[in-house]
């Protein structure tokens, strides 16, 4: 997914590059949606199973967690750039420097934070508790969770130099392999300790059987993509950690903007609602919207090592293409699918989780609109990155998290919990419209090429499926039923999925370039209907690029 990275002409054969580019995204979008698909078939049955307090408290854990990650220190960040750029540039020894300078760290910094943070954990897991309204004995169980997973975050970290030399040398075909086969086991290990009664505790158990595992095939596969790996303490480099450390500070504070956007959410809403059934609820929304997410998201993973190597080799006019017809590809999917979820927010909740989570429906609804704006800077971000230029990221974090602190004060007492969530959406389109600006001065790429090029027709196009998908449900009332909702979201789909490609085929979105793209890289001309889309993008000037 990405221009003609290596001719001006759309007739041109494949280069290697841009056939990397579409093979990973095919194993991205192959590897995340099993990923989608067992964590939206595990979800209910974990409601099921634990009930929507404890699924509540399971919520708290994970945004308790992340913010402690921030100890860290970012030196992840920058493990699949420096690789692929190592690896651009032939240099494997500095790959084993890498690799080695982050595990000697990590390890060291693992330590130090056991014996010094655990035993803290444990008393601020217990007074947020208190603050929140859990009852004691789930208090106690919130200690024991917070702090088994801080034990597994530092050997996460000590895995994860390992795991990134797939990503780095651009292997997404293992590392969804890997992917699917650890979420097989998450899923076995996940139903057989609940059936056994472990409840919350078994979920933990859960996720260190999956770290195991990871950290056993990812280290053999480090081993076999770079046969000449060395991890000796002679290994260790300053100039490495420097390099990482330089790259990932900025990194950083863009993850903290992650945190207050995506997890931040639910500590608000304990703390002011002391509910860990609306807790439950809105975890479930939350939930939901970050699963939709992923779908897009399956096709920008390829591009941050592609954008690395391109700009390893000076090459600004490809790494311009790259930006903005990455971005349309996104916007393809991005925009209709955010729309549909909007419109069929309620009918899409009842089908997955049953009835009695309207809440959880309109907080879907509300951040689908927010995680769209969000997922579109996804590709310019990535090129950033790959530019070396971390501090845009880090900037646009800033810009959304002192927006969405601003705004969640501002809304959370006049409308609730669904204030907090559109103090959420706002912020993201706050920070989406600086990002645009920034990538104009880097890229010299201007706002009104992407919105005309990337964003405009796909709006235009999904507003009929919109206005039909209303009027499907306000036709047949769907009720509490799960498959009368699934069935009403099935037509809903249709309808809206027709409707679109009819009118994306009209408008002037696909070009000459696009067409020969999909054909001959990513091979769809055996698909029912491509002759039939791609009929008028052919007679279309394809757009060359800013000078």
């Amino acid at each position: 997914m990405n221009s003609n990275l290596s001719d001006d002409s759309p007739q041109a054969g494949s280069p290697p590059v841009q056939r990397t580019i579409a093979c990973n995204t095919l194993w991205n979008v192959a590897g995340r949606a099993w990923d989608a698909i067992s964590a939206l078939i595990l979800t209910p049955y974990i409601v099921w199973r634990i009930g929507l307090d404890d699924y509540g408290v399971w919520g708290l854990v994970g945004s308790f967690a992340g913010y402690v990650a921030l100890l860290d220190l970012g030196l992840g960040s920058g493990y699949a750039k420096f690789i692929a750029e190592y690896a651009a540039r032939n240099e494997r020894q500095r790959i084993s420097r890498l690799i080695t300078t982050a595990l000697f760290s990590y390890a060291t910094i693992g330590i130090a934070l056991a014996a010094l943070v655990l035993p803290a954990l444990g008393m601020a897991a217990g007074k947020l508790g208190g603050l929140l309204g859990v009852s004691q004995v789930d208090t106690g169980t919130l200690v024991f969770l917070v702090q088994f997973s801080f034990t597994l975050f530092l050997l996460g970290n000590c895995i994860a130099p390992f795991t990134s030399v797939q990503s780095g040398l651009q292997r997404m075909d293992l590392t969804n392999a890997v992917g699917f086969a650890m979420s097989l086991i998450k899923v076995i290990s996940t139903v057989t300790l609940l059936e056994l009664g472990f409840g919350l505790r078994g979920l933990m158990y859960s996720a260190s059987i999956v770290l195991a595992a990871y950290a056993t095939v990812s280290v053999v596969i480090a081993f076999r993509l770079v046969p000449d790996l060395r991890i000796t303490p002679a290994g260790f480099s300053r100039a490495a950690f420097g390099d990482l450390f330089s790259y990932g500070w900025r990194a950083q504070v863009a993850r903290l903007s992650n945190l207050i956007t995506f997890e931040t959410d639910l500590l608000i809403v304990g703390f002011v609602f002391k509910s860990t059934g609306l807790l439950g609820a809105y975890k479930v929304g939350v939930e939901l919207a970050n699963k939709v997410r992923q779908v897009p998201l399956m096709l920008i993973g390829a591009l941050l090592p592609a954008a690395s190597d391109l700009d390893a080799r000076e090459d600004e006019r490809r790494l311009q293409r790259l930006y903005v017809v990455s971005t349309k590809y996104i916007a393809a999917v991005t925009v209709p699918l955010a729309v549909f979820s909007v419109c069929a927010a309620q009918p899409i909740m009842r089908a997955w989780m049953g009835a009695g989570l309207d809440q959880a429906g309109q907080v879907f609804a509300l951040l689908m609109v927010g995680y769209a704006a969000n997922v579109l800077q996804g590709p310019g971000i990535s090129v950033a990155l790959g530019m070396g230029r971390p501090d845009l990221q880090m900037r646009t974090g800033l810009i959304s998290m002192v927006c969405n602190i601003s705004l969640t004060v501002a809304f959370v007492y006049p409308f609730g919990y669904l204030g907090v969530a559109s103090a959420t959406t706002l912020s993201m389109y706050a920070s989406m419209a600086w990002f645009l600006i920034a990538m104009r001065t880097l890229t010299r790429v201007g706002i009104v090429t992407v919105v005309r090029e990337a964003l405009l027709w796909p709006t235009l196009a999904s507003l009929p499926g919109a206005i039909v998908c209303v009027i499907i449900q306000i036709s047949f009332t769907p009720g509490d039923a799960r498959v009368t909702n699934l069935g009403i979201v099935a037509m809903a789909a249709a309808a809206f999925a027709v409707l679109y490609a009819l009118c994306i085929r009209q408008l002037p979105f696909l070009d000459a370039f696009d067409a020969e793209f999909l054909e001959r890289t990513l091979r769809l001309r055996a698909m029912p209907g491509f002759t039939f889309m791609t009929r008028r993008a052919r007679n279309r000037t394809p757009w060359a690029g800013v000078s």
